[in-house]
């Protein structure tokens, strides 16, 4: 996936030769993903980023809270504290057949494995930016949801 991702930068124009090798010197030194790579350097800014993994996906590209439809008991599924650390917003499911989560970083497998654990259905993913993500957690979870955890240590 992450090959793919560096393949599509490439052909759209976004990354060149000299940029790529200085991508995949950052990422062996520092030990990241691609997609933390491409951000860090800010060889691609995040927008770009986020359309051009909605097109390798094919997942649904949300850009601003109004188009973000929560259900209500989406947001007890995942603690605020988690959202904010794994940048993940429940949007919620409308049958049993799936759980539609909002994430900043679909190649993040780590944090797709453990909100697949919670949720107990299959995943439909759909993406924005990391900018966009926080102010949806911070507005969609309710004070009486987010107090417990602001209560314990300040959010990163």
């Amino acid at each position: 996936m992450s090959v793919k991702l560096i393949e599509m930068l490439v052909a759209k124009g976004l990354l060149n030769e000299s940029l790529l090798i200085a991508l995949n010197r950052y990422m062996d030194k520092w030990k990241v993903s691609p997609y933390t790579a491409v951000i860090d350097t800010r060889m691609v800014d995040e927008d770009t980023l986020a359309d051009c993994l909605a097109e390798l996906l094919k997942i649904e590209r949300i850009y601003s809270l109004d188009e973000a439809d929560v259900t209500p008991d989406a947001l007890t599924k995942i603690t605020y504290r988690q959202a904010h650390s794994w940048l993940v917003l429940p949007l919620g499911s409308t049958d049993s057949e799936y759980f539609k989560v909002l994430v900043v970083d679909p190649t993040n497998s780590d944090i797709i494995n453990s909100v697949k654990k919670i949720m107990e259905l299959p995943l439909k993913l759909a993406i924005t930016e990391k900018k966009s993500i926080k102010k949806m957690i911070d507005h969609f979870y309710p004070v009486e949801l987010q107090i417990p955890h602001l209560l314990n240590q300040p959010l990163s």
